[in-house]
């Protein structure tokens, strides 16, 4: 008796990817009529904002695999997974558009619902464009992610492996008075996050 990895993992991505959008799309819903609200004008494009909606709603349960580039499918169906993660981000650079036009000469009141769902849209533009690069396999640059993989590794350990210790010599975390503490692991701790930051940036130069 045995089990196929990547089967397990096409089944469980199959699942988990819409839910993504089982918690976005109500959002956007919502935030459709508080900026038209708050604006004091109609969204621009109604239809096709909820036009966009349903084909984000139709393309999650298709775009499963994107999670997957790495785990040796074939290479060919990652191919068709690239061109249809590429394709839901035209329904949702309709629903930017759209909120952004909604917003534009708008008597706007800067309620704090309205705050946030401008927030929401600042976050969805700024995820959003990322997802385009990272959405495409063939843009991955090896060596980059061989620097990638060392400076998070080095990083993380050299974050965490510090806070060990000084838990151990007597300094847990949630106490806030000491008598006697030597504070420089503390320094070497915070140091060493800016590795894991250029980790990161790395990441995203991939």
């Amino acid at each position: 008796m045995g089990g196929s990895p990547i089967l397990f993992q096409h089944l469980f991505w199959f699942l988990g990817h819409p839910e993504v959008y089982i918690v976005i799309l109500p959002a956007l819903g919502i935030t459709s009529e508080i900026i038209a609200t708050n604006a004091r004008k109609p969204i621009f494009g109604y239809r096709a904002v909820i036009a966009s909606i349903m084909g984000i709603a139709f393309l999650s349960f298709i775009v499963w695999a994107h999670h997957m580039f790495v785990s040796g499918m074939n290479p060919f169906l990652g191919s068709i997974f690239v061109f249809l993660t590429l394709i839901i981000a035209m329904p949702s650079a309709v629903k930017a558009f759209n909120y952004i036009t909604a917003l534009w000469r708008g008597n706007i009141r800067f309620t704090p619902a309205m705050l946030f769902s401008i927030g929401l849209v600042s976050f969805f533009i700024s995820g959003g464009l990322t997802g385009i690069i990272l959405g495409n396999s063939a843009l991955d640059i090896e060596r980059l992610g061989y620097v990638h993989f060392w400076l998070t590794f080095v990083g993380i350990y050299l974050v965490f492996f510090p806070m060990h210790y000084v838990g151990i010599a007597g300094f847990p975390r949630r106490y806030y008075a000491f008598t006697s503490y030597d504070f420089s692991k503390n320094v070497f701790a915070d140091m060493d996050a800016f590795i894991t930051l250029a980790a990161i940036i790395t990441f995203a130069a991939q």
